[in-house]
């Protein structure tokens, strides 16, 4: 998702590394880091890594701000898959159904149980394409967001640690055209991603050696604990046993050379021609002394590690720390990048299923503001200035908008819940309905209007109202999303029912002391309703069933019909794919109250306390008494999505 700053977040096994990057003229600053070393390494025996990253989850949470920035989070490359292939010669609009087709016999899971990304690539010496295929599987993305979810952290974007990395060194080292082949060594606590990268082409490998195989030699030819052993491989070039540490760690260089080797060989026997000329070590087991040497005896090329980065302006006060930690925060960097839209490799595994619920509570904000505001006589006045304001940084925020925030982080996503459920909408629609189509902004400043315009219409027909008392009282304001559906449904008799546009279902509950009520909604909501159906500067089509889109509870039930919501992405795919069609989710019912997230069924009490706490009501007015009459009203109707191309979704 593009931001104007970003966090990425890497959850090692030693350590949580996060950078948080924002633009800065034409180029990107560091706006902030922290790197948090677990109270034990995960790979320590009898230790719980569950535990134990919960707490450093908990020590980031309080020291950073999370808020306000994207949030690029990785999977470490063993846990996924990275898988590459040459696409036969294809129409390039037929390329996305050869690579499901090419997922389907790379990946070893079906494929309706992991999260799938590609990307292609095109070298300028070959006329072929390549594309890489990555992948998680539900369950263990699931495992991770739940971890995640416990603080308070839901990510935008979720993609491979060894991807991360090379977009780190592709942007900070300017990978281009004339770069010469670039071996990247990425050496984790349990695993090592190597990714190779030429010009036009990327490739990938992780092998099971790290830096706990480095702590267990050590333990095993001293006899020592695992912590113990952990601190003097970190340590042992100052003291008198140098030479004995690492004569045990000997046989641990010697595997790690070989499966370099091996990896650069297979790499080579598939690309004829490859000239790879230079490795760069990340991790902090290249800080091992005599390693970088090793490696470049036994490789016969040019080897170094990360020292620092060349391409962000860093504040003088930590520039020494900062280049201290450099070598374990290469992948935060990568993540960061992918957050402000500054990443070669683009691939994306977050849920998108966790995308919409994420979508919805950044809307929630703009329904506190309209709840808010209901009351005020203003709140046009108001919205519209703060619509015109949402893509300004830092802008000042009412408290109220603060209190909706606030309250709205409390709303954990069951992780695991979200993650089973099909979807038909792919995770970069999600991304641009977050991004540039400020639907629930709309609705907002909509409400607002057409409770201003009833003021207006209630003075002209001459109503009596107490003094300073509204026309309308706002109630209630729930919404219901329907996905974008895929395929035709058919009756019973064999007629077709042609698929249902993405929409939101609108319900405005209302209550006003006004006398003549049913002339006053009718000359005032109904006649807004109806002139303001179709306008080109709204994202959506407002429609109704039945021949008004209100009811009065007390005389009977009436119907809202949904409008559907234009999708603004005209854009393709770029370089990046999304995956195809799925099976589409059953009919949501309930809805969302301000500053809850989406659920099965919403108990009325629990809509109205949340309601109350998260955009609380003004007191009533001194204007009423015990003895006014008021009359309620249910406003019902739908936002149809605007949808350029079926094909875009």
């Amino acid at each position: 998702m593009a931001a104007g700053a970003s966090w990425g977040i890497e959850v090692g096994s030693g350590s949580i590394a996060a950078m948080k990057l924002q633009a800065k003229g034409d180029g990107l600053e560091l706006a902030d880091f922290v790197v948090i070393p677990h109270k034990r390494v995960l790979s320590t025996p009898d230790t719980d890594p569950t535990d134990v990253v919960k707490i450093t989850l908990g020590m980031l949470a309080n020291r950073v701000d999370l808020t306000g920035a994207s949030v690029a989070m990785s999977i470490p490359g063993h846990s996924g898959f990275a898988r590459f292939a040459t696409l036969p010669p294809v129409d390039p609009k037929k390329v996305h159904q050869i690579v499901a087709f090419e997922a389907k016999q790379q990946i070893p899971f079906p494929l309706e149980e992991v999260e799938w990304d590609y990307q292609t690539f095109v070298s300028p010496e070959s006329p072929d394409i390549e594309v890489g295929i990555f992948a998680v599987t539900k369950e263990r993305l699931s495992e991770q967001l739940r971890i995640w979810a416990g603080a308070e952290i839901t990510p935008d974007i979720i993609t491979l640690s060894p991807l991360a990395a090379y977009n780190a060194l592709a942007y900070d080292l300017s990978f281009g055209d004339k770069t010469p082949g670039t071996i990247i060594v990425d050496i984790g606590t349990t695993s090592t991603d190597l990714i190779v990268s030429e010009p036009g082409r990327a490739w990938v490998r992780t092998f099971p050696i790290g830096g706990h195989h480095f702590t267990q030699a050590i333990a095993e030819t001293f006899n020592l604990s695992y912590v113990k052993a952990e601190k003097l491989k970190k340590e042992f070039e100052t003291t008198k046993h140098a030479k004995h540490v690492m004569q045990a760690m000997k046989d641990v260089f010697h595997d790690l050379a070989q499966d370099i080797q091996r990896s650069i060989g297979y790499y080579q026997s598939l690309h004829a021609g490859a000239d790879l000329q230079r490795l760069i070590g990340v991790g902090s087991t290249f800080r091992i002394p005599g390693l970088q040497r090793y490696l470049k005896q036994q490789l016969q090329m040019n080897v170094s590690r990360v020292e620092g980065f060349q391409r962000i302006s860093v504040d003088s006060v930590r520039a020494t720390e900062f280049a201290d930690a450099s070598l374990n925060l290469v992948t935060a960097y990568g993540l960061a990048l992918q957050g402000i839209d500054e990443a070669s490799l683009i691939a994306n595994l977050m849920p998108a299923t966790v995308l919409k619920s994420s979508m919805w509570k950044r809307k929630i904000p703009w329904f506190g503001v309209a709840a808010g505001l209901s009351l005020a006589a203003t709140g046009a006045m108001f919205i519209r200035p703060m619509l015109d304001k949402v893509a300004v940084n830092n802008s000042p925020q009412p408290s109220i908008i603060a209190q909706v925030i606030n309250s709205a982080q409390l709303n954990k996503s069951d992780a695991s819940e979200v993650t089973t459920s099909k979807i038909d909408y792919s995770a970069k629609n999600m991304l641009t309905m977050v991004e540039p189509m400020p639907v629930y902004e709309h609705l907002a400043n909509d409400l607002a209007l057409m409770l201003e315009d009833a003021d207006v219409k209630a003075r002209q027909l001459g109503l009596t109202l107490p003094q300073g008392v509204n026309a309308f009282q706002l109630e209630k304001f729930t919404t219901t999303f329907h996905e974008q559906e895929t395929e035709s449904t058919f009756t019973q008799l064999g007629d077709e029912i042609p698929p249902q546009k993405a929409h939101i279902e609108v319900k405005i509950d209302l209550t006003t002391v006004a006398p003549d009520s049913v002339n006053l909604i009718t000359r005032s909501i109904d006649a807004w309703l109806r002139n303001n159906r179709d306008r080109k500067d709204v994202p959506y089509i407002i429609s109704w069933e039945g021949s008004v889109p209100w009811v009065n509870p007390g005389k009977g039930e009436g119907t809202l019909v949904l409008t559907e919501i234009e999708d603004l992405a005209s854009e393709d795919f770029g370089r990046g794919g999304r995956r195809g069609r799925r099976t589409p989710n059953p009919a949501n019912s309930g809805g969302i109250i301000i500053g809850e997230k989406l659920s099965e069924e919403q108990s009325k009490t629990k809509a109205n306390e949340s309601l109350q706490n998260l955009a609380p009501l003004a007191a009533i007015n001194p204007g009423y008494t015990k003895e006014t009459r008021r009359t309620a009203y249910v406003v019902q109707f739908v936002a149809t999505l605007r949808v350029d191309d079926e094909e875009q979704l």
